[in-house]
């Protein structure tokens, strides 16, 4: 009899270790699946923001700190499609308003571009600094905060970002002194602008 009990012990408790591990591994496989599931997840997003297009949006003063320029840049790995920049409130350049210098911002305060590639950026002439903030009668009119929203498209995903410009920083980057070529450069940027807004019109209509 004491050599029995003992033996009935042990099998009780294999029976009870049995019972246990019989529930315990369908939950540990459960943790297990979610656990690999969600790592799963994870992954895939971060390979998604990892190879899409990015759209950067600011306005810049040039190499010579006297004009400022929009800047559009896409700093992803893929294209970039249906590029739409909204800019509130509407901003205004001086330069373009006395000078009749088309930008490529319409009257609505939108940028509208087919396509950006990866790396690849786009610089239009936006104002001139001397006429915007010196020899302008309305310079304390201008808006000094603008927000900016950034929608464009990759395959079936659509974006959007959102931005600020500063005007007042900006104001602080360039040099506001008039010097003896401002008009040579205003006639120079004119023309350009008239050649680069009919490459992209150009461009536009060809991929339509």
């Amino acid at each position: 009899m004491d050599i029995i009990a003992p033996i009935c012990i042990n099998f009780r408790l294999l029976f009870d270790y049995i019972e246990w591990t019989g529930w315990m591994n369908p939950l540990i496989s459960l943790i297990s699946i979610i656990i690999a599931s969600w790592t799963a997840l994870l992954t895939r997003k971060a390979l998604v923001e990892n190879n899409r297009p990015m759209i950067i949006f600011s306005i810049e003063p040039g190499e010579n700190i006297k004009a400022l320029y929009f800047v559009i840049s896409n700093t992803g790995n893929r294209t970039a499609d249906n590029v739409k920049i909204t800019i509130s409130p509407l901003i205004t350049s001086i330069t373009a308003k006395q000078n009749n210098i088309p930008l490529i911002m319409n009257e609505n305060g939108i940028i509208n571009l087919s396509g950006l590639y990866p790396t690849q950026t786009v610089k239009s002439f936006f104002d001139h600094a001397f006429l915007r903030y010196e020899n302008n009668d309305e310079r304390d009119k201008l808006i000094e905060i603008a927000d900016v929203e950034i929608s464009y498209q990759y395959g079936k995903r659509s974006y959007k970002e959102k931005a600020h410009i500063d005007f007042s920083y900006i104001k602080k980057l360039t040099d506001i002194k008039k010097d003896t070529k401002t008009e040579d450069n205003l006639k120079k940027i004119a023309d350009s602008l008239v050649e680069i807004n009919k490459t992209l019109k150009d461009n536009h209509e060809n991929k339509i």
